[in-house]
C-alpha cells in the first residue's frame, strides 16, 4: 500500500509525500529482514524522489544502495541495474561528474542491449533505451560532441516515435 502511495505521489510530483512513503515502505520491508526486489525498487524511487528535492548527497547514497541490493537480487545483467545505473548517472550528472555519468548511461545501455528476448524489444524497456540514449546525448552535447550527440538524440527520438506514434 506504502509503494502504491509512494508511487502514485511520485508521478504527481509531490515528491516530499512520496519520499515519505518510500521510507515508511523501506521501515517495513528492512523490519522483516527483506533484501528483495521489493526493497530494490523502494529505494531506487526513494533516491529518485531525493534526486528530484535537490538532495543530491542522499539521493547519490540511496541509488548506490539501490544499485548494490539489484544486482545481488537480480544479477549484473538485469534490467534493474540498468535502471538504477541510469537513475544514478542522473545524480552524478548534477553533481557534475559527467565521467562518471556518461560511463554508467553507456554501461547501462549495453546492459539493456544484451537483455534477452521478448524482454528486450519490449516496449517499456526499449522506453527506457530512449530515455537513455537522450540523457547521453544531452551530456555529450555538453562536453561538444555534437556529432555524436546528435546521433543520440536522433536514435531516441526515433524509438520514441515507434513507441508512441502520432495520431
Amino acid at each position: 500500500m506504502v509503494t502504491t502511495l509512494g508511487d502514485t505521489y511520485e508521478a504527481v510530483g509531490e515528491y516530499a509525500k512520496a519520499e515519505k512513503m518510500y521510507r515508511e515502505g523501506l521501515r517495513l520491508k528492512e523490519g522483516l529482514g527483506a533484501k528483495d526486489k521489493a526493497v530494490g525498487y523502494l529505494l531506487n524511487h526513494l533516491g529518485l524522489v531525493l534526486w528530484e528535492r535537490s538532495k543530491l548527497p542522499d539521493a547519490e547514497t540511496t541509488q548506490r544502495q539501490a544499485l548494490e541490493l539489484r544486482k545481488a537480487v537480480s544479477g549484473a545483467d538485469s534490467a534493474d541495474v540498468a535502471e538504477s545505473e541510469n537513475d544514478l548517472a542522473l545524480v552524478l550528472w548534477q553533481q557534475g561528474d559527467l565521467d562518471k555519468a556518461e560511463a554508467l548511461f553507456r554501461h547501462g545501455l549495453a546492459l539493456r542491449d544484451k537483455l534477452p528476448e521478448p524482454e528486450r524489444s519490449a516496449p517499456p524497456n526499449q522506453k527506457e533505451v530512449a530515455v537513455t540514449l537522450g540523457n547521453l546525448g544531452q551530456i555529450l552535447h555538453i562536453r561538444g560532441d555534437m556529432s555524436t550527440a546528435e546521433m543520440m538524440e536522433r536514435q531516441s527520438l526515433t524509438l520514441r516515435r515507434q513507441l508512441f506514434p502520432e495520431g
